[in-house]
């Protein structure tokens, strides 16, 4: 199973799960695959710590406001 497999496996079971994929090979064509297919953010390796930790945070912060929207 590659990245693109899981990530669409991982939202078939949990719909609302934030994925952030990760890759050392991948191209534009790939990133937009993702993104198109519900992953919360791609980031290229070599990782760039400050926008993995940005990514993450949003990503938090984005499942958050969702519980929040449906306790609402």
């Amino acid at each position: 199973m590659d990245g693109t497999e899981a990530l669409e496996k991982i939202l078939e079971l949990k719909p609302n799960t934030s994925v952030v994929m990760i890759s050392g090979h991948g191209n534009i064509e790939t990133a937009v695959d993702a993104l198109k297919k519900g992953a919360f953010d791609y980031i290229a390796k070599p990782l760039d710590l400050n926008r993995l930790l940005v990514t993450v945070r949003n990503a938090l912060d984005r499942t958050t406001l969702v519980e929040e929207t449906k306790v609402l």
